[in-house]
């Protein structure tokens, strides 16, 4: 399996419009196999299946993106408590589905001890997202963007959704490609669990 390496910072970016079109032809692709809105109960019986534990550990990449208000944010910053990085889009049909689910997982676990990032891999503004935000009813989750997928790439995605969880430490523990009932009793158990598990850097 390949392993990301740490990211030294942030890099100079080249926005690639050819890469937006590719992730949207693969998108829309997922479509034929993707659960409709309504089926995410379905997703928590299979999904989990599909998480794909990092090893060995890296550190994840600290590459920048942006909050609502144009503010440089970076992953590290949500160091001590855990992270789990969603990298999604408004044109991913997939993502439509998960994005509930997501809203509803960082209300039933707080911010205090699970930073939810979605972060929207979109090149445009964030009012996009605000409206998809206020359509959906989603108010738990605050409004991220990567305009030129910068970090993206530096987690290695190819396909969206994809969702990287990330220990207190910042560390990745693993990921999940796809669409997922993150809010299922049996998602929210398994993140506890998995994250009990983590070692702290002060006692390996």
């Amino acid at each position: 399996m390949r392993t990301l390496k740490p990211s030294d910072g942030a890099r100079q970016a080249t926005f690639e419009p050819g890469r937006l079109l590719r992730l949207a032809i693969i998108c829309s692709l997922l479509i034929l196999v993707a659960p409709q809105v309504g089926e995410a109960e379905n997703l928590s019986s299979s999904g989990w299946g599909s998480f794909i534990p990092t090893t060995p550990p890296v550190v994840a990449p600290d590459t920048l993106f942006y909050d609502a208000a144009g503010a440089q944010r970076r992953i590290s910053e949500f160091r001590g408590r855990a992270v789990l990085v969603n990298l999604w889009a408004t044109w991913c049909a997939a993502c439509i589905v998960e994005m509930p689910e997501l809203d509803r997982l960082q209300s039933m676990i707080g911010a205090d001890r699970l930073a939810v990032l979605a972060i929207a891999q979109e090149s445009g503004s964030t009012q996009a997202i605000a409206d998809f935000y206020a359509a959906r009813n989603i108010g738990a989750l605050k409004i991220y963007i990567d305009h030129e997928q910068e970090l993206g790439r530096a987690l290695g995605q190819t396909l969206l959704p994809t969702s990287v969880l990330i220990d207190p430490n910042g560390v990745e523990v693993g990921r999940l490609v796809g669409a997922y009932a993150w809010s299922a009793s049996k998602s929210v158990e398994r993140i506890v669990r998995l994250l009990a598990n983590y070692r702290s850097v002060e006692n390996p």
